[in-house]
Parts: structure tokens; sequence; C-alpha cells
């Protein structure tokens, strides 16, 4: 018998497909709550944003992407300087 938990690599697996839903954000909603994980950024339109990539600690400031193009990972404290992306939810952890 098998440990794996495919309930579990389900949820993820519906997540990165924006099974979890999506958030449309721009320069005026500030940056994420830093708890809050998202699987990719999409943008909308050419964008400069800040994030910070989860798997690797690794934060990224004033970087332009344009339109159409998406940023896959583990997501957190995203900012819009300028333009407007679509967030696709991963994960909310639980807030104490």
């Amino acid at each position: 018998m098998s440990d794996f938990d495919f309930g579990a690599v389900h949820q993820q697996v519906q997540a990165q497909f924006g099974q979890k839903g999506h958030k449309w954000w721009a320069n005026a909603d500030g940056t994420t709550d830093a708890d809050d994980i998202y699987f990719a950024i999409q943008a909308v339109e050419e964008s400069q944003i800040d994030y910070t990539d989860n798997k690797t600690d690794t934060s990224f400031t004033n970087k332009t992407i344009p339109a159409g193009f998406i940023i896959y990972g583990e997501l957190k404290s995203i900012a819009v300087d300028s333009g407007s992306v679509i967030l696709y939810i991963g994960d909310f952890k639980q807030k104490v």
C-alpha cells in the first residue's frame, strides 16, 4: 500500500490550472498579503511588477513583463508598479 496522497496532489494540480480562482491586480491594489501564495501571474497588458519566489525566497523588483506573459511558481508579496495582471490563487495560509 502506498502513502501517496492523491487528494493533495489533485488539489495542487487544480490550483495550478486556476481551479482555486483568480484576482485581477493593479497598482492601486497595493501588495498582496505576504502569507497568500499564487501559482501564476499573467500580464493583462505590459506590466511592471515586484514579487517574491517563495521556494527560493528570492525577491524580484521592477520586472517588466509583456502582455500575455505568464510567470509560474509559488509566488507571494506581489505588487504591480504599472499595468495590470491576473493572479492565480494557489494557497492561502491560515491566519492566526
